[in-house]
């Protein structure tokens, strides 16, 4: 996976790499995909583990509910999560697993009805989004396609950052300008793109330790063996 950024900053203009530690409000940063299958859920979980390595308290939110990946990636047998928060079901500390991996915490969703998804502004996600603001440094949500779903524009909109993440060979020049309108279109900050799947990128990726493999962290999904 290559990540480039364009500023990968907060609506406030401060660099990423500068977020809070705990007292302040913390960043939301989602993360979506051109198209489904963009590797948007990969991407959000490595960026949210890289964040976490760097020392910051991190939530990732899955909050793509027809395509939830979260869970599974972290073997999580929640009993509690997204939607029954938002339906008030169950506290959001109930809701909050941890992972293994310091400073890492995730909120996972069960699969629901593409219905279920439309219905997330009127469930108080924008509410759910600030309250983990103050509880974390940053707030990474994996969040579905926004050229195809209404929830994924929201979420969007709610950050204070968006990646776009596109996949080598599979996404066209007219799905990624549809995402870029809708991201527009949802008054989104587009601060970044992913390319993931990228076999046939012609440089090599930048390794952030001689030695240590090509990969930065954990961005290492993608690239060919």
């Amino acid at each position: 996976m290559a990540l480039h950024a364009a500023g990968l900053e907060a609506a406030r203009r401060e660099p990423l790499r500068d977020a809070p530690r705990g007292g302040a409000q913390g960043l939301a940063v989602a993360v979506t995909g051109a198209s489904r299958g963009a590797g948007a859920s990969s991407v959000a979980a490595l960026l949210a583990e890289s964040l976490a390595r760097m020392g910051r308290t991190v939530c990732l939110v899955d909050a793509d509910l027809r395509a939830p990946a979260q869970a599974a990636r972290y073997g999580l047998e929640a009993e509690t999560e997204l939607l029954a928060v938002l339906d008030g079901e169950a506290p959001l500390d109930d809701s909050l697993w941890p992972v293994d991996m310091p400073g890492l915490t995730v909120l996972p969703a069960a699969p629901a009805p593409p219905s279920r998804g439309e219905v997330l502004a009127e469930a108080g996600i924008d509410d759910l989004i600030d309250a983990l603001r103050a509880r974390f440094d940053v707030v990474v949500i994996d969040a579905p396609a926004p050229s195809s779903a209404a929830d994924g524009r929201l979420l969007a909109g709610l950050a204070d950052a968006t990646v776009l993440t596109m996949r080598w060979g599979r996404t066209g020049r007219a799905q990624a300008r549809a995402a870029m309108a809708a991201l527009e279109s949802a008054g989104a900050n587009p601060a970044a793109i992913a390319l993931t799947d990228a076999r046939g990128a012609a440089s090599p990726p930048v390794s952030a330790w001689s030695g240590r493999g090509a990969k930065y962290a954990r961005f290492a999904e993608g690239f060919a063996d």
